[in-house]
C-alpha cells in the first residue's frame, strides 16, 4: 500500500513539475501584443507551440486530481470531489482558452494573407476572441488555482 501511495504522489509531483515548466513554455506572446492581428501570423510557430504547451498544462492539472482523488477521498469526501470538479471545469476553461488563441491565429493569418481586407471587421473579431481568451483565461487561472 505504501509504494502505491509513493507511486502515485511521484506521478503527481512529475506532473506538478511538468505543469510548470510547460504554463513558462505557453505564453503566447504575438497574441498578447496590441499588433497582434498581424503578429501572430508572423510568429505562427510560436503561437502552435503556446496552444500546445497550453494542452500539457490544462492535462498536467486534470491528471493531478485524478490521481490524488483517491487518496483525498478517504480524508474528506465532499472536498475531494470538490477539488475534482473544479480542475474539470478548470480543464474546460483552458480549453476553450486554446481554441481561442487557435482562432486568433487563423484570423491573424486570413488577415495578413489576404491584401485589402476588411479592418473593422478583422480589428473587432479580433477585438471579441482576444477579450474572450482573456476573459476565460482569467476565470481558468482562479479555478486551478483553487
Amino acid at each position: 500500500m505504501k509504494l502505491k501511495i509513493f507511486t502515485f504522489a511521484w506521478l503527481a509531483g512529475i506532473l506538478y513539475l511538468a505543469s510548470f515548466v510547460a504554463g513558462m513554455l505557453s505564453i503566447a506572446y504575438a497574441a498578447d501584443d496590441p499588433a497582434y492581428l498581424t503578429r501572430a501570423a508572423l510568429e505562427s510557430a510560436q503561437t502552435t507551440w503556446a496552444a500546445a504547451f497550453q494542452f500539457v498544462v490544462t492535462m498536467a492539472y486534470l491528471g493531478i486530481a485524478i490521481i490524488l482523488y483517491p487518496f483525498l477521498k478517504k480524508y474528506c469526501e465532499r472536498l475531494a470531489l470538490g477539488f475534482l470538479s473544479f480542475s474539470i471545469t478548470g480543464a474546460v476553461s483552458n480549453i476553450i482558452g486554446i481554441i481561442l488563441l487557435l482562432l486568433i491565429l487563423a484570423l491573424s493569418k486570413n488577415y495578413v494573407t489576404y491584401p485589402n481586407p476588411d479592418q473593422a471587421l478583422y480589428q473587432l473579431i479580433g477585438s471579441l476572441l482576444h477579450t474572450s481568451r482573456d476573459l476565460i483565461n482569467h476565470v481558468a487561472m482562479v479555478v486551478n488555482q483553487c
